[in-house]
Formats: C-alpha cells, sequence, structure tokens
C-alpha cells in the first residue's frame, strides 16, 4: 500500500510555495471545468441554512443515467460562505 511519504514529484514540483500557486491556478480550474462538460455531468447548486445566518453553499455533479459508460458518478461540492440574503444569483 502507498502512503503521503512514497509521493516523490519531479524535482521541480517540489516547492510548497508552488504547489499552491499551481493548484489554485485557473489554467488548472478551466481544464477541470472542461474535463466536466466532457463528461456530460449535470451540475446543481444547493445552499443550505444553517440558521443564525449561517449558511452553506455546494454544488453536486453527477452524470445523467444514460450517460455512464461503465465510470463512477462524477460528485464535487465546495464549501463558500455566503451572505445572508433571500436569494442567490
Amino acid at each position: 500500500m502507498l502512503t503521503a511519504s512514497d509521493y516523490r514529484p519531479p524535482r521541480l514540483l517540489r516547492n510548497p510555495h508552488l504547489q499552491s500557486v499551481l493548484g489554485s491556478s485557473s489554467l488548472r480550474r478551466r481544464r477541470g471545468l472542461r474535463a466536466l462538460a466532457a463528461s456530460g455531468a449535470i451540475t446543481t447548486e444547493h445552499i443550505l441554512d444553517g440558521g443564525n445566518g449561517a449558511r452553506l453553499q455546494g454544488w453536486h455533479s453527477h452524470r445523467s443515467p444514460g450517460n455512464r459508460r461503465g465510470a463512477p458518478c462524477c460528485s464535487c461540492t465546495a464549501g463558500k460562505a455566503v451572505p445572508n440574503r433571500a436569494t442567490c444569483g
């Protein structure tokens, strides 16, 4: 079984600052969105009310029943603070 200590990135990618910059780059985000769109996934936004003005915004992506091609469903959630307001748009 592999552990985290077994992972050895290429020498240029060992810098933690560079890993942080690359991990949050817009190029990586666009590539991920393109891959998600190409998979035929359907994404829906969900807003959960936690009471006392606290809300959690997340997205769930899944493939339609006719577009499964043997791969597991894609699911992605991300938490984000949302101002307390009656509607989101």
